[in-house]
């Protein structure tokens, strides 16, 4: 083979190969084929050069690659040093994006690492010093994470605290709240020795409150949490008297643990202990300059059961209340003083009703209690004599004004939500109730002597268990046996059935009926509210087309006998503007009670209420039988009752009507005029007939027929016109007509 041919060889190659991306034997084969063009005395080959110089950078490119993935490998092995090497060996040739911050990443990483395991070192010794100065150099550091920085704060101020710089270490934590556990405790021992200790006592309480196996089992170093000792103080060593006046916060002793420490005891608990002991002093404190809105709250876990602490903490609760009343956060006030006592105090229902008030001002879940609440205490003596007392601005205004200007303030309230469309039925029974019921007891001259709370509501009655009281005392002050419906019809509330009733007045008839008692009551004023609910039930049921209404009503037949103002409000209903559809169920009970109740204006309502329900059937179209039959019953109960003649006439001259139209559509003259005359000559029917007639006669005469034939037929016409209306002019104008026709 020539040199020539050796040369197209090698240069075929070399570019098959450079095509393919293998540059190192393509880079061979064009420098053999280059090293032949100058034997062969060819001229330079500037593309042979150029594709030398490309095999040059792929290959550079390809050395890079296997650098950084070597890189790569190093680094997830942790060889930090080693990738940097390969990462900057690869940096000389690729023109990656990305190389010089992986590169700047893992200078930086090496470095921490260094200063870290230096800081491992140091935190080895115990030497506070020597880690306060490694701290604060190490903060210097410019590219320290987030949490580096943190961490590194956290423990230069726990340092701080070591070394005594308590003052230091607080100002250090303002900057920024430290995060770690140990760093919270120790923030807390710095304030506690400066005299902080309300702030003290909320960080550890922070603290106590964070997962309790995060708190138990944390440690730094030796010092474990709740049992810290810094140089020669510990906290957890104070005494607590009986009394406020002898108090010991922080006990300097030379001991590293408190010997009243429970060695056994978890770390949460001791710092429980820490924490009660600085109570006394955190309540001075407090009460010197202002009591956090939380203190109270925080410390009542705590200090339940403490019999030592307990004048503090309600002393804490008292003064917690006040400025929270103050700034009127009525429901963080809420959150202290509920649920309600068994019973309240006088003094408490003062409290508990202007509570409930301004609770319920937000949020109307609260309005019906505050309704209760509300009106016993404005209702109560004592109460509007402790609020005229006080200020000499108020002296002028009398017990009525005042109870009138609070009952205000609860009608407007009440009137807003009904503005708003947010008063359902219940509630307005209630409110409807609970004000009949004290502005009754009110009036009532009842001795009370036993009762503190006097008059109140039926509903606070309820709640407090004093409903046996109440009937007492009104049956002390008037014999139940004497009592009128004026009496009855409130002290029916404190009844155990009364809940009944209020529900039936509500419009709840099914839930009033369930409430009932299964078997009826033998004294007199279960009786009388078994009646009562029986009345509103049944007619609330009949009235909307249940038939069990009406035994309802039959029950309570004994109120209508006895207390004539039901028998008007039934006759009201039957007058009413209601649609005759709902009223039709009530005829048949009224009728029952008419015969039962010696009432003559009932009676004859009842009477007029069956004639009503006769001309309702009639204008449905029902048969005349059926509704002729309601009439009847109608005379039978009340004879002598105008408004039921007049209805028997009604519906016989609709009888006559009928008759004389079948009659009169057979065109048969005898039968229309005894229709006429068995109706006593009623007069639209003769009216009719007589127009009828008239039109007959003019008919006639305007015939082409004979004047005999006419005579004839006007004859027979006046026959019937007579029998018809004897008396009518008409009857003398055809005899003139018949007269002239004859001449």
């Amino acid at each position: 083979m020539t040199e020539a041919s050796d040369y197209e060889t090698a240069l075929n190659k070399g570019e098959r190969f450079l095509k393919r991306g293998n540059f190192l034997l393509a880079k061979r084969e064009l420098e053999i084929a280059q090293s032949l063009q100058h034997k062969l005395g060819y001229q330079s080959n500037v593309e042979l050069t150029a594709k030398l110089q490309k095999c040059d950078i792929g290959i550079k490119n390809q050395n890079a690659k296997e650098a950084i993935k070597r890189g790569r490998k190093l680094e997830k092995k942790g060889k930090l040093a080693d990738a940097l090497t390969q990462f900057e060996q690869a940096q000389q040739t690729a023109f990656e994006d990305w190389l010089p911050q992986k590169i700047k990443q893992l200078r930086q990483k090496i470095g921490h690492d260094r200063i870290f395991a230096n800081i491992n070192q140091v935190e080895q010794k115990h030497d506070w010093n020597t880690r306060l100065i490694t701290y604060d150099e190490t903060l210097s550091e410019p590219n320290l994470s987030k949490d580096e920085y943190q961490s590194l704060k956290d423990k230069k101020l726990i340092a701080l605290v070591h070394l005594g710089h308590y003052r230091e270490a607080y100002a250090w934590a303002q900057e920024q709240p430290p995060v770690s556990l140990s760093a919270r405790y120790h923030l807390g021992y710095a304030q506690a020795a400066q005299g902080f200790y309300l702030g003290a006592i909320d960080q550890w309480l922070k603290l106590a409150a964070t997962e309790s196996n995060s708190v138990k089992n944390h440690t730094i170093g030796n010092h474990t949490i709740g049992n810290h000792t810094i140089g020669n103080h510990t906290i957890g060593n104070t005494i607590i008297n009986n009394t406020l006046a002898n108090k010991t916060i922080v006990s300097k002793t030379t001991n590293q643990t408190s010997s009243n420490n429970n060695s056994n005891s978890s770390s949460i608990d001791k710092l429980h202990q820490q924490i009660i002991a600085l109570v006394p002093l955190a309540y001075q404190e407090a009460i010197q300059s202002t009591i956090p809105d939380n203190l109270y709250t925080q410390l009542l876990p705590l200090l339940k059961d403490n019999v030592n602490l307990k004048p503090i903490l309600d002393d804490l609760k008292s003064r917690t209340i006040t400025s929270l009343w103050n700034q009127a956060k009525y429901q963080e006030v809420a959150q202290h003083l509920l649920p309600l006592p068994k019973q309240p105090s006088v003094s408490e229902l003062g409290i508990y009703a202007r509570l409930y008030l301004q609770l319920a001002v937000n949020n109307i879940e609260y309005l019906q209690m505050a309704i209760t609440l509300w009106l016993t205490a404005i209702y109560n003596p004592f109460l509007i004599q402790q609020i005229i007392t006080p200020s000499k601005k108020t002296q002028s205004i009398s017990a009525e004004s005042l109870q009138q200007s609070l009952q205000k303030e609860l009608d407007q309230l009440f009137e807003q939500y009904d503005r708003q469309g947010l008063i359902n039925n219940s509630l307005r029974g209630h409110y409807q109730t609970e004000k009949r019921v004290i502005q009754a007891i009110s009036s009532w001259q009842i001795p009370h002597e036993h009762q503190k709370i006097w008059p109140c509501t039926s509903a606070y009655a309820a709640q407090f268990d004093l409903s046996n009281a109440v009937l007492k005392s009104i049956d002390s002050w008037s014999s139940m046996e004497q009592w009128d419906e004026s009496i009855l019809s409130i002290a029916v509330y404190f009844t155990a059935t009364g809940y009944s009733l209020q529900l039936a007045e509500m419009g709840e008839t099914d839930r009033a009926i369930a409430n009932l008692p299964k078997s009826k009551p033998n004294d007199k004023l279960s009786l009388y509210c078994w009646q009562k609910v029986a009345w509103i039930c049944g007619l609330e049921l009949v009235m909307n087309g249940n038939p069990k209404g009406k035994s309802y009503l039959m029950e309570a037949l004994p109120l209508l006998v006895e207390y004539p103002q039901y028998r008007k409000d039934l006759i009201e209903i039957t007058l009413g503007k209601h649609n005759f559809d709902k009223l039709l169920g009530l005829v048949d009970i009224m009728e029952r009670f008419a015969y039962q109740i010696d009432d003559l204006e009932f009676r004859e309502a009842a009477a007029n209420f069956l004639c009503q329900k006769s001309i309702f059937l009639a204008n449905k179209g029902s048969a005349r039988s059926v509704y002729k039959r309601y009439v009847d019953r109608a005379r039978s109960l009340c004879p002598n009752c105008y408004s039921v003649q007049d209805t028997y006439t009604q519906f016989n001259n609709l009888t006559y009507h009928e008759q004389y139209n079948r009659a009169y559509s057979k065109g048969k003259l005898s039968a229309i005029v005894a229709v006429i005359e068995r109706s006593k000559y009623n007069r639209n029917l003769v009216k009719h007939f007589l127009t009828a007639m008239e039109k007959a006669t003019i008919k006639i005469l305007d015939s082409n027929t004979t004047n005999p034939h006419k005579i004839k037929k006007l004859q027979e016409i006046l026959v019937y016109t007579k029998r018809a209306a004897p008396n009518s002019v008409f009857n003398i104008v055809m005899e003139q007509i018949i007269d002239e026709l004859d001449t």
